[in-house]
């Protein structure tokens, strides 16, 4: 297959959590919307990047050494950090270099051949559960041109394909995997445009159209070729938890019965490590989570609007 690489920073086997079944998510790199609380800060660049953890530097230098943008004076802050180039050209030199691992890196190009040699070894337990394969990032639709050959492939395997999307790419983008896709995992944020900018850096007009343009084909096709549609909101305190935003998003979800599934995704600050190793800042480092009994609560008040709440 010659179809260009994918840019993929994580390949996870036996997921339960993105779509139905036993997947394996392919998490690919790039994404449109920065999103404060996000907790994989490792997708945002479509570039590869060089993740340092500190607390494994013995302060060697020997990263210092092995690369071939950087001098060979102390570190500037005075300290045991690399100093990475900010525009390391990805060689890797440094990773092989560093005897205590504190060195590694987000992102490999990976051709649709090797992918699916790897995504088809676990095809009978995707059948056995109703599973399947999940691409997820960053935002997948970002790298559709190379994607869909994979996705052709897999399908023609009869391998359920999931994409899990923020929707805010433009809609030929969607239009290009329509009938290669059987699950879409869509994330709705906020339902307020404003509200939808402040926490993601963009309004959510582009978002929204495509969730309908989505649930019309999901309409017009459901006898054919049918698609389910899951909606998944982060549940983030202090952001979109009150009792407006809540309102909102309940409203518009009774609106678009269409939905196979909603699911409350609560926040959590797991991430927060990746922030450090990638030398960026997190505004929601000392946040906690939302109280499971509210989670709980929110799920049994859409359930009771008829909503089809994912447990």
């Amino acid at each position: 297959m010659s179809a260009q690489p994918l840019l993929v920073f994580n390949v996870q086997r036996f997921s339960v959590y993105d779509g139905p079944g036993i997947r394996t998510t392919v998490f690919l790199k790039g994404c449109s919307l920065r999103c404060k609380w996000c907790h994989n800060p490792e997708s945002l660049s479509a570039h590869v990047q060089v993740q340092f953890s500190a607390d494994k530097c013995i302060g060697c230098h020997s990263c210092r050494e092995a690369c071939p943008r950087l001098d060979f004076d102390p570190p500037r802050f005075g300290s045991s950090y690399p100093d990475i180039d900010p525009y390391c050209a990805a060689c890797r030199a440094c990773e092989d270099a560093c005897p205590a691992e504190a060195i590694s890196f987000w992102g490999k190009a990976r051709s649709t051949q090797e992918l699916l040699d790897e995504l088809t070894r676990d095809k009978d337990f995707y059948q056995r559960s109703g599973g399947g394969v999940t691409f997820s990032g960053g935002e997948p639709l970002l790298q559709v041109s190379q994607l869909k050959p994979l996705l052709l492939a897999l399908w023609e395997r009869d391998i359920s394909c999931a994409i899990e999307t923020a929707g805010h790419v433009p809609w030929p983008a969607f239009a290009e995997i329509l009938e290669l896709t059987d699950v879409f995992l869509f994330d709705i944020k906020a339902i307020d445009p404003n509200l939808h900018r402040l926490g993601t850096g963009a309004d959510n007009r582009q978002i929204l159209s495509n969730f309908e343009k989505l649930g019309l084909y999901a309409c017009n096709t459901a006898h054919t070729s049918p698609i389910r549609i899951f909606v998944r909101t982060p549940i983030i305190p202090g952001y979109n938890d009150s009792e407006k935003a809540i309102q909102q998003l309940e409203a518009f979800l009774i609106a678009h019965p269409f939905i196979a599934g909603f699911e409350p995704m609560p926040f959590h600050s797991t991430g927060a490590h990746k922030y450090q190793s990638l030398a960026m800042a997190y505004p929601y480092a000392n946040t906690a989570a939302p109280p499971a009994d509210w989670v709980n609560a929110l799920r049994d008040r859409f359930a009771a609007q008829g909503i089809p709440v994912c447990r």
